[in-house]
């Protein structure tokens, strides 16, 4: 799932500098954080993929369940089974299974919601300017607190009442950026451990590739 992308005009990138943490908006933000490691979640989620200098737009739609470190994805033919440390990638159009052992960062590709949890540890955090004229959502931007990251900005979108988070939007130095919008969002879901993890006897004659 990792994209190769054009190079984005360099004057964006020196957003991050001058960026300072708001203390409210990081108290919100925390608080969304904290909300969503102890809750059992199942939504609908669409993602775009979009490149401003060539007019390229990918779109996805998939499931995706969440509790603690484990989540479960479905898009397409490709199921994604992560236990807490143990990936399962099925894709069942070439009935094979490919299982492995994530980083962090590889988790953060294919979670969007884990940026909530982890980037409020690296970047600043900020209200939008419309934030306060909105009486629905929470808006709050991020950015980097350092260069290593290959993006400049994360938008977040969080319903009030819910906390559910309805859009994030990653924009990337390169001129490309990843908008994730969710649906159908459930915070009381009855999850098991067994959501996470891929179970053989339901695909007894799958192909294993052990990669770890």
């Amino acid at each position: 799932m990792k994209r190769t992308f054009f190079i984005f005009l360099i004057v964006f990138c020196s957003l991050s500098v001058n960026a300072q943490t708001d203390s409210q908006a990081k108290a919100t933000l925390d608080k969304v954080s904290a909300f969503l490691q102890k809750s059992a979640i199942t939504t609908d989620f669409n993602i775009v993929y979009e490149n401003a200098q060539t007019n390229e737009i990918e779109k996805k739609t998939g499931k995706l369940k969440l509790k603690g470190n484990k989540f479960f994805l479905l898009t397409g033919d490709l199921e994604l089974f992560f236990d807490g440390k143990t990936q399962w990638t099925l894709m069942k159009e070439l009935n094979e299974v490919s299982i492995s052992e994530p980083t962090k960062e590889e988790m953060l590709q294919l979670n969007p919601i884990l940026i909530v949890n982890e980037f409020g540890k690296t970047h600043h955090v900020q209200f939008d300017a419309d934030s306060e004229k909105d009486k629905v959502n929470f808006l709050l931007n991020l950015f980097p607190k350092e260069n290593k990251f290959d993006h400049f900005k994360v938008v977040i979108v969080v319903q009030k009442d819910t906390k559910q988070v309805k859009k994030i939007s990653i924009r990337y130095k390169n001129g490309t950026s990843t908008i994730f919008e969710s649906s159908n969002f459930n915070s009381t879901a009855k999850l098991t451990d067994g959501d996470f993890a891929f179970d053989e006897k339901k695909y007894p004659n799958v192909e294993i590739n052990d990669l770890r």
